[in-house]
C-alpha cells in the first residue's frame, strides 16, 4: 500500500500560504457565548440540510452546451470526511501521519482561510481508510468534528479557534473499530448525538453544544459507522441509531430506549448504511452489504407507550457498502455490492425496478436529476425513473478511493477523494 503522506509534504504542495492554528500550542481559548441554534444555510452537516442526500437546486438537465466549470482543485490530505458549506468557507478534515486537521476552504478560490491541527494516535489498518472519516456539523457560529480517534472538538467557524475538546477514547471508554470512529454527529437541540461504539463505553451518548459536558452515555449495544438520525413520528422524536445487529430509537433528551429491532444475526462487520427516513410511509430504510441481509422497510407504529417496528418489506438484491443511499420520488436507490451495480427497488413494496452497472457510488438528489460520483472519481449527471435511468453525461473529476458523497449548494458541488478536493460550478 502506499505511504500516506506527511502533513509537510501536504502543505508544500499547496499553491497558496496556509494560516493555521496549531491545537495544544496556543493557550486553551476562554469559552464563547452558546451556539445559537438556528439552522446553518448551506450544507450543514452529514447528508445536507434533511441529512437525506436531497436538495432543491435547479439544474441544468444536460452539460451538453455547457459543461461543468471547475472552480479550483488543490491537494488536500488523507481522509474520507465530507465537506460542510455555509455563506463563508467550505469546511472539512484531513489527516497525514500522527495529525489530523480541520480546515477551512474558501469558496471561491479554495484557499485556505483559516486550519487546526492536533496530534492524533490512532492510525488504519490500511491506508486507503486512514485519516478522518466523519463530516462536521454547524451549528450557529461553531462546527463540531469527531477524528479518526474519537477526539471531539468545538471551533468557531470564523477562526478555527478550539472552543472546547474531548477526547472519548480515555473519558467515555469508547473502543476504536478496525478503520477508527466515523460516525457523523448529529446536532439536536443544544446535543451532540454520538454512537459511542459500545464493548466497554456506552452504546450512544449526547454532550452538550456548549460547553462539550457528558448530559447522557447510555446502553451497551456496539455500533456501527452508520450516523444517527433524528425522526418525528408518534408525536415523538426519535434518535436512531444503528448498532451491529440491531436498529435503536432512542429519546433524543435522556436516552431512554424507545424501541429496538433486530436487523441483522452475528454481524462481523461495522459498516452500516445510514437509514434513510421516508417520512410519507412512516418507514425506515436500511441496508447493509457485507452479509446477505440486503435492503428492509421498517414501520414505526406507537402502541400504548411505546412504539411497536414492523418489517414491511426486505429485498437481498440492495446491499450498500461504504457509500449512501437516496429517496427519489417512489425510488429507493443505492450501490449495490462491491462492483458497484446502481440498484433501484420501489420503496413502497420493495420490488426491484431496475439495475445499471456502474462502478460503487456516491449519489446527490437535485430535484429531479441524480448526481453520482463513482469511487473511480468520475461524475455522472442522470435521470431516474421507475423505468430505468439514462445517463445524460460524465465527467472525470478525482481519482481513486472517492468515497465520500458531494456536498451540493445551489450550483456549487464541492467534491474530495482521499487526497484531492475540488469544486464545480455545474450548468
Amino acid at each position: 500500500m502506499p505511504r500516506v503522506r506527511t502533513l509537510a509534504s501536504i502543505l508544500l504542495l499547496a499553491t497558496v500560504a496556509d494560516a493555521h492554528t496549531e491545537f495544544g500550542r496556543a493557550s486553551e481559548p476562554a469559552l464563547a457565548p452558546p451556539a445559537a441554534e438556528t439552522s446553518v444555510a448551506g450544507w450543514p452537516q452529514w447528508g445536507g440540510p434533511g441529512r437525506d442526500f436531497r436538495v432543491d437546486s435547479t439544474l441544468a438537465p444536460s452539460w451538453e452546451t455547457r459543461p461543468p466549470r471547475r472552480l479550483w482543485d488543490r491537494p488536500l490530505g488523507n481522509g474520507h470526511s465530507g465537506f460542510v458549506v455555509d455563506e463563508r468557507a467550505a469546511y472539512t478534515m484531513y489527516g497525514g501521519e500522527r495529525i489530523e486537521a480541520v480546515v477551512a476552504l474558501d469558496r471561491d478560490t479554495g484557499r485556505t482561510v483559516w486550519e487546526t491541527r492536533y496530534p492524533v494516535g490512532y492510525q488504519s489498518h490500511l491506508a486507503e481508510y486512514d485519516g478522518p472519516h466523519a463530516t462536521p456539523v454547524a451549528v450557529g457560529e461553531r462546527l463540531y468534528t469527531v477524528g479518526i480517534d474519537a477526539t471531539v472538538l468545538a471551533l468557531e467557524r470564523r477562526s478555527g479557534e478550539v472552543v472546547w475538546r474531548r477526547r472519548l477514547v480515555a473519558e467515555e471508554g469508547v473502543e476504536l473499530p478496525q478503520s477508527g470512529y466515523a460516525a457523523s454527529p448529529l446536532a439536536w437541540r443544544g446535543l451532540l448525538l454520538l454512537p459511542g461504539l459500545g464493548g466497554g463505553g456506552p452504546g450512544a451518548l449526547a454532550l452538550d453544544l456548549e460547553d462539550g459536558r457528558t448530559v447522557w452515555a447510555r446502553h451497551d449495544f456496539r455500533s456501527s459507522h452508520a450516523a444517527p438520525l433524528l425522526v418525528r413520528t408518534g408525536g415523538r422524536e426519535h434518535a436512531v441509531f444503528h448498532g451491529l445487529d440491531w436498529l435503536y430509537g432512542l429519546e433524543p433528551a435522556t436516552g431512554e430506549l424507545l424501541w429496538r429491532h433486530r436487523v441483522r444475526r452475528g454481524a462481523a462487520d461495522n459498516v452500516s448504511f445510514t437509514p434513510i427516513w421516508d417520512a410519507a410511509r412512516g418507514q425506515l430504510l436500511v441496508s447493509h452489504g457485507f452479509d446477505s441481509r440486503g435492503a428492509r422497510a421498517l414501520e414505526l407504529r406507537p402502541e400504548g407507550d411505546g412504539f411497536t417496528v414492523e418489517e414491511v418489506w426486505h429485498n437481498g438484491r440492495l446491499q450498500v457498502r461504504h457509500t449512501n443511499g437516496v429517496l427519489l420520488g417512489s425510488l429507493l436507490l443505492g450501490s449495490h455490492g462491491g462492483l458497484g451495480v446502481l440498484t433501484a427497488l420501489d420503496a413502497g413494496s420493495g420490488e426491484l425496478r431496475w439495475r445499471r452497472r456502474l462502478g460503487k457510488a456516491t449519489l446527490v438528489a437535485a430535484g429531479e436529476l441524480l448526481l453520482i460520483l463513482d469511487e473511480q472519481g468520475e461524475l455522472h449527471l442522470a435521470r431516474a425513473t421507475a423505468a430505468g435511468i439514462d445517463l445524460v453525461a460524465s465527467l472525470p473529476v478525482l481519482d481513486y478511493n472517492a468515497w465520500t458523497a458531494p456536498s451540493l449548494v445551489g450550483r456549487r458541488l464541492y467534491l474530495r477523494d482521499r487526497m484531492r478536493a475540488v469544486a464545480l460550478e455545474l450548468p
